[in-house]
């Protein structure tokens, strides 16, 4: 399993003006990339809970992302999503919601400068979670 996943300044960006504008809502999506960790493509993705504390991705376009992920022989890597007005690591609910555990949780958070972003690695037997590197180059 990897140890850390890499994503450009323009990705982190475009990621942050997507979730500036889902607020007050979580925003959420997928991180796709090649086998070494390298992102490579960002979907935004519909939160259909429509709430400031949690999110559930539109299922159609899901297929879609990962339709799209097949063609370009790529990997998902990570799912991120927004926490508004919350924690800066996974909640209990995300914990126990995390259904992909071949990938990385990555989690912005609202600080005084803008969006932050950590990423984990989710254990779901455990329901326990690690920090993994996160570079943005």
């Amino acid at each position: 399993m990897l140890n850390s996943l890499t994503i450009t300044k323009s990705q982190y960006r475009r990621i942050s003006a997507f979730l500036t504008r889902c607020l007050p809502e979580e925003g959420c999506g997928l991180l796709a990339g090649s086998v070494d960790g390298v992102v490579h493509n960002i979907f935004t993705i519909t939160n259909k809970f429509h709430s400031p504390v949690r999110f559930r991705m539109d299922e159609m376009q899901l297929v879609r992302a990962f339709q799209e992920m097949d063609s370009k022989q790529q990997v998902l890597l990570g799912i991120f999503h927004s926490h508004p007005n919350g924690p800066d690591h996974p909640s209990i609910t995300d914990l126990t919601e995390f259904y992909y555990p071949d990938s990385f949780m990555v989690i912005f958070s609202r600080l005084k400068r803008g969006w932050e972003a950590s990423a984990y690695q989710v254990h779901p037997i455990t329901k326990s979670y690690n920090s993994i590197n996160f570079i943005r180059n």
